[in-house]
């Protein structure tokens, strides 16, 4: 097992990325500057013992942003990007292949909180934290 956190984190910003218009950043950005936006970024892990040898299980968060400047607009865009389906929704671009193109054995959506107006960089915008949980074997 090598860079197993590493691997998972590109694998959901890679399915992601297939939203149009979403600029996905695996890092704490300085700045954004362009929106919409999704930041991934890992929560937690833990080690799991199994029969066959080890495992690793974690969350991720990603923050989806977007821009504050109209806010009918704003609650427009995130709501899409809530939506559990369609062409915008976090969610159906994770779920479509819960393996995120063999990154992890298995991912899924846990919940989404934290909604609502935030000053990201001295930014002001309208976001959403997405809590994804992933698990890896040995």
């Amino acid at each position: 097992m090598a860079n197993e956190i590493g691997e998972a984190k590109r694998g959901l910003a890679d399915a992601l990325s297939t939203i149009e218009g979403l600029r996905v950043f695996e890092y704490e950005p300085e700045r954004v500057n362009e929106f919409p936006a999704a930041i991934v970024r890992l929560e937690s892990r833990e080690s799991v013992e199994t029969l066959g040898g080890g495992a690793i299980r974690g969350s991720i968060r990603v923050d989806v942003l977007v821009s504050a400047a109209d806010a009918r607009q704003a609650e427009e865009a995130l709501d899409a990007f809530i939506e559990p389906q369609g062409a915008r929704s976090i969610e159906a671009a994770a779920s479509a292949d819960p393996t995120w193109s063999g990154a992890v054995d298995d991912a899924r959506l846990l919940n989404v909180d934290n909604i609502g107006t935030r000053k990201v960089a001295g930014v002001r915008c309208v976001g959403a934290d997405f809590h994804f949980w992933f698990v890896v074997s040995g």
